[in-house]
């Protein structure tokens, strides 16, 4: 990790195309200005670890659906286990337990 000190109104620039810029400081809350183009998106963390969450869950709902369609229990559950590397296996639990 990086670490960086910005007073009021400094900026730092991410890949030539994000500038982050204090705007504002109060206390212990920072204000934060960030421009960046259309097609960056930009999340607050607690929003974007929500969406991923969300997304692992579709995901292997739906594999666990396909496989289940095709395969015995068994089967369908180590196809999932050797897809499931991409994932967190405490999404994987809750089709196992």
């Amino acid at each position: 990790m990086l670490a960086l000190s910005r007073k009021k109104n400094e900026a730092l620039v991410i890949n030539n195309n994000v500038e982050i810029t204090v705007l504002e400081i109060k206390g212990e809350q920072v204000k934060l200005g960030i421009t960046a183009p259309r097609e960056v998106p930009v999340y607050r963390k607690e929003v974007y670890i929500q969406i991923q969450d969300a997304n692992k869950e579709a995901v292997m709902w739906t594999v666990w659906r396909l496989c289940g369609i095709c395969l015995d229990r068994r089967g369908a559950e180590a196809i999932v286990w050797q897809i499931e590397d991409r994932y967190d296996r405490s999404v994987m639990s809750i089709f196992f337990s």
